[in-house]
């Protein structure tokens, strides 16, 4: 078992130039930025997949990145829907062949958030009409049992109103 000589504690296999398991970069006898005494990745650096870190966002194309600061490109890697190409990440596209007997799941994914809207916008009219009828209900209970001559009078009127 090695030891740090800095903390007087067991380490890993860290500082060997190998990249072992659990280890997010190997330092070394050369220090290599943004990788630490335990072989882990300082922020903003990330784990590249190799003995240095990257420093990812710097605008330039570090080893093991994939991108680096392009549209599509989160933690130098292609976000989904996009693919890695020399500059960086591009969008998929499908052959427009395809997509007239196909729904692309992106054009799905908008029908079901204008639909959540238009459902939203029922629930909310569902609500403000049932919100009248129980006033409604409780204003001809309140009538028929504290104002009956009211409630007959209201009723002449509308039955005369009618004809």
């Amino acid at each position: 078992m090695h030891y740090d000589p800095l903390v007087f504690l067991p380490r890993r296999k860290c500082g060997n130039d190998v990249l072992d398991s659990g280890e997010e970069c190997d330092w070394s006898d050369n220090f290599r930025d943004g990788c630490s005494f335990d072989c882990t990745c300082i922020p903003p650096y990330i784990p590249s997949g190799h003995l240095a870190c990257t420093l990812c966002g710097n605008g330039k194309l570090d080893q093991g990145e994939k991108c680096d600061g392009t549209i599509g490109c989160s933690k130098c890697v292609c976000e989904e829907g996009y693919t890695n190409v020399e500059s960086g990440c591009q969008r998929v596209t499908v052959p427009a062949s395809t997509t007239s007997s196909t729904t692309s799941s992106a054009s799905i994914q908008e029908n079901q958030a204008n639909n959540s809207g238009a459902n939203v916008g029922l629930l909310v009219t569902g609500i403000l009409l049932a919100s009248v009828v129980s006033i409604i209900v409780v204003l001809v209970v309140f009538l028929k049992i504290k104002k009956p001559e009211l409630l007959q009078s209201l009723k002449n009127r509308f039955r005369n109103e009618k004809s």
